[in-house]
């Protein structure tokens, strides 16, 4: 376990996830023990951390100075890190719990509100219930996605363009005879849709998605708190202190107040509760970065957004502005916008940063995480969970930008509950992996009751290495895990984010992110969730080694993982059909899969692969097609053939040298002899 040391400077960057120094000396770091943990050390862990939380809140210190505002917790998956909210809410806390999907809810819902008998309240954003209510009329959810409008801000809330929406949604009415007005149907239930803030309801969690958190917190028209339902009470309203107004609030607050003071019947004031802790349970790296690539054609639309921005702040410094609607308090709000205007106007809306020929946008303040939760009534306490190394770096950084002082507790180590077999192969890239979808219909047909599952990107599953987060119904399938080279502009985005680091070394940064993804996809069913089912990870070539042996998956591989030859176009079958020999532990599945990934394209152009690809979901469908099309047409094949004796004529080029430079040595040594 690894905790932040006592004379830790606050002004330096946390130097743990990953090392601040990306080199072969700081891989130590990831040398973890191989150890077994019972689910009371589990418990009693959480508990002892709660308890650290608790007298953080209470004391307002921690190790002779002041306490931090925010954590990340870094544990393994399945650790049970959801039984921390537990233990807080024992200690008279009110959690606000932020999860990725809306699926991921409904799970953690069931065990807060059926297992462990807590009162659960659900936060239902205007999206949501335009869901839910399709979903009340027969309407799958997979069928419908809001359009969005094209945003020039990489960071930025998506906007819906609801004349397109509508449109959708009445393509779907029309498609199941729904005889609902599609105009009607999204001003009731989105745009007129306000959700619910039942104050003073018993209640111990609230549950949340991170863009919802995001949208109620960087929104002040009214606090998020407010808009939550954490009122703890109501009291007589007096009037409202414009000097006592904090800079990051919004100015529809600001007309808000002034309305409630001209409005005798508004003349309250709500109180949050005093003991409020987020917890955002295993946010994505995109959910915590700073950095993120943009184009110089958006740089300059940046730009004239910003100019217009200024002109529309500038005018309310003007008592003319606010005349007509607020007469009496013009000039007082003039002013208040002429010290937030020379406040805005002395740093940047949007900073640019530059790397290595690239253009980066800085996420702006109110987007990061953290920010909007403090304000003059409410100081929560933010939790960052997570299994990742390069997740909890970047959420460390963003906490302390966002002036959350953060500290970080890790408790990692490798687990021995695990059957887990790491296969080098190059079917993991875009140009062969469309393959992969017929094997694993192979898998299923031959092997039914090891339900095999399939998780990977940019292949259509319905499980990927982003939203299998958070499942536990997994546990009692094999999964196939795909783990693919990372596009370069994600590979140059986390360089940008370690841009200070000397001598970086980057396929160990693209190492760590992807075995980051992969131990999450491995945890759906190994280590704590380990019920004997396998997991079978196909790992890119060119990172294999990087990830194996500098031990970045946390779980004991099988032993003839690292045995195995790399399988590609290159690989002979009678050199992958020896390697199966390795062990008498191999199961069948697993060899049956070694034997058809060491000759995929033979298989991809087999009847038999084209007869299983028609048992597949449309998308999937299409995507193996268009590989079939590309590899299977005469045309193709004859590339393949011509690219297959270029390399052979190239091999032989390189022998023919290699001999005369021999043979050139041999007569120059017996000339000096």
């Amino acid at each position: 376990m690894h905790t932040l040391p006592a004379d830790h400077d606050d002004d330096e960057a946390p130097a743990r996830l990953p090392p601040d120094d990306y080199c072969e000396d700081a891989t130590d770091l990831f040398d973890l023990d191989h150890k077994m943990v019972s689910s009371g050390e589990r418990a009693s862990n959480l508990t002892q951390l709660a308890n650290q939380i608790n007298r953080w809140h209470e004391t307002r210190r921690h190790m002779g100075g002041p306490a931090p505002k925010s954590l990340v917790l870094v544990q393994p998956e399945g650790y049970g890190k959801s039984h921390l909210v537990i233990d807080l809410v024992k200690k008279g806390f009110k959690v606000v719990f932020c999860a990725k999907s809306h699926s991921q809810l409904d799970e953690k819902e069931f065990g807060f509100r059926h297992l462990h008998g807590l009162e659960v309240r659900r936060f239902i954003s205007k999206r949501q219930n335009v869901r839910m209510q399709l979903e009340d009329l027969g309407i799958p959810l997979k069928e419908f996605k809001f359009v969005d409008c094209p945003a020039t801000n990489p960071y930025a809330m998506p906007e819906i363009n609801a004349t397109e929406t509508i449109q959708a949604i009445a393509k779907l009415f029309d498609a199941y005879m729904i005889q609902v007005d599609a105009d009607d149907f999204f001003t009731e239930h989105y745009t007129n849709f306000e959700a619910d803030k039942q104050d003073g309801e018993p209640f111990d969690i609230v549950l949340v998605t991170f863009a919802a958190m995001q949208a109620l917190t960087t929104a002040n028209r009214v606090r998020w708190w407010v808009r939550l339902g954490l009122v703890a009470k109501t009291i007589p309203f007096d009037g409202y202190d414009f000097g006592g107004l904090d800079n990051d609030e919004e100015d529809e607050d600001v007309e808000d107040e002034v309305d409630a003071e001209d409005d005798e019947q508004e003349r309250n004031l709500k109180i949050p509760f005093k003991k409020i802790a987020i917890v955002y349970d295993d946010p994505d790296r995109s959910d915590v970065d700073w950095l993120r690539s943009i184009s110089k054609e958006t740089v300059e639309k940046l730009e004239k957004l910003n100019a217009r921005y200024a002109i529309r702040k500038d005018k309310k410094e003007l008592p003319g502005y606010w005349a007509n609607k607020y007469p009496k308090h013009a000039q007082r709000l003039a002013d208040l916008h002429k010290e937030r205007n020379d406040v805005r106007r002395s740093k940047p809306r949007h900073e640019i940063v530059e790397y290595k020929d690239a253009i980066y946008l800085k996420r702006p303040e109110d987007l990061r995480i953290g920010m909007g939760l403090k304000d003059k009534f409410v100081s929560p306490v933010a939790i960052v969970t997570t299994t990742e190394w390069l997740t909890g770096y970047y959420a460390l950084q963003t906490l302390k930008l966002s002036g959350m002082t953060p500290l970080d507790h890790l408790d990692l180590f490798h687990s021995v509950e695990c059957k887990v077999t790491a296969i080098s192969t190059t079917i993991t890239r875009s140009k062969n992996q469309a393959v992969l979808l017929p094997i694993i219909e192979v898998l299923k047909e031959e092997f039914p009751s090891e339900d095999v599952t399939l998780i990977a990107n940019a292949l259509g599953c319905e499980l990927n290495l982003s939203n299998n987060k958070g499942r536990n119904d997994l546990a009692g399938k094999t999964s196939i895990i795909k783990l693919s080279w990372p596009h370069p502009s994600v590979n140059a985005t986390v360089g940008a984010h370690f841009a200070d680091v000397e001598n970086p070394d980057y396929d160990l940064m693209v190492a760590t992110e992807l075995a980051d993804l992969g131990n999450q996809a491995l945890g759906r069913n190994q280590g704590f969730r380990f019920k004997g089912r396998q997991a079978i990870m196909l790992v890119d070539p060119k990172y294999y080694g990087k990830i194996v042996s500098n031990n970045l998956l946390r779980y004991q591989l099988t032993p003839w993982s690292s045995k195995l030859p790399k399988y590609n176009k290159k690989t002979t079958k009678k050199s992958a059909l020896a390697a199966l020999s390795f062990s008498a532990e191999q199961t069948a599945l697993e060899r049956r899969l070694l034997e058809l990934i060491s000759n995929f394209e033979s298989f991809g152009l087999s009847e038999n692969a084209r007869r299983l690809a028609g048992r597949l979901p449309e998308r999937q469908k299409e995507i193996f097609d268009e590989w079939l099309a590309e590899h299977g047409s005469v045309e193709a094949r004859g590339i393949v053939v011509a690219r297959q004796a270029a390399r052979k004529a190239k091999v032989a080029a390189s022998v023919r040298r290699h001999r005369a430079k021999k043979l050139l040595q041999c007569d120059f040594e017996s000339l000096t002899i």
